[in-house]
């Protein structure tokens, strides 16, 4: 009887949305908990952060303290993104630009305005 008053699209979309919705808030937490707060060196000219890594798109590399890598990629035209690890700055070329991966021990960042890095908070 209960079947013929409630017509099964409207209990259909309904459980649709039901199942959508906790798809939607748990996306938004994911991305609000791992948002990365870039620190803002370089007299403003770099984005960076500890414990990260850009992975791939190496140009070149050069020996340099972790405090220079990102002087080291803006001093080189083609550099968007930096990644020092041990004792080296790996400079990388991706004007797309991509998401960052957690590793410890590394320091990364990137060149606002040399390609499209979100500069989120």
């Amino acid at each position: 009887m209960l079947r013929k008053l409630i017509p099964s699209t409207l209990v259909t979309s309904q459980l649709q949305r039901m199942t959508i919705y906790p798809f939607f808030i748990f996306l938004f937490l994911l991305t609000s908990v791992f948002a990365r707060s870039w620190k803002i060196g370089d007299n403003g000219l770099v984005r960076w952060d500890n414990n990260c890594h850009f992975l791939g798109y190496v140009m070149t590399q050069r020996d340099v303290l972790s405090e220079d890598c990102g002087k080291t990629c803006i001093s080189m035209p083609f550099c968007t993104h930096f990644t020092h690890a041990g004792r080296t700055c790996y400079l990388k070329r991706n004007t797309d630009g991509w998401r960052e991966r957690d590793e410890d021990n590394n320091t990364c960042g990137f060149i606002p305005g040399r390609s499209l890095q979100p500069l989120r908070k």
